[in-house]
């Protein structure tokens, strides 16, 4: 059982190695067009967003009618889903 736990720590740590060291042009082109983008802004607002079932945080900078568009997005998807599921139950209600 020890050993086990050791070969699949050391398969974990040799992902995450092999995940970390790639740099393919894609990658290092993606990093650099948010830095351009950040550097032309007004106003910048930063927020962390937590994902449900993990601890930390990833940190998202984006202008304000940025965040405002990502709201109506999210509220018109909502409103979507919730008027989709109505429709369905029909006149029985399920």
């Amino acid at each position: 059982m020890k050993r086990y736990l050791t070969v699949c720590a050391a398969g974990a740590a040799l992902a995450m190695l092999a995940a970390c060291s790639s740099t393919s042009p894609s990658a290092t082109a993606d990093a650099s067009a948010p830095a351009q983008a950040v550097a032309s802004t007004d106003n910048l607002t930063c927020r962390t967003i937590i994902k449900t079932g993990t601890r930390l945080g990833t940190r998202v900078c984006k202008t304000d009618e940025q965040w405002k568009q990502e709201s109506m997005d999210s509220r018109d998807a909502a409103t979507g889903i919730q008027n989709n599921s109505a429709q369905s139950a029909g006149p029985g209600g399920g």
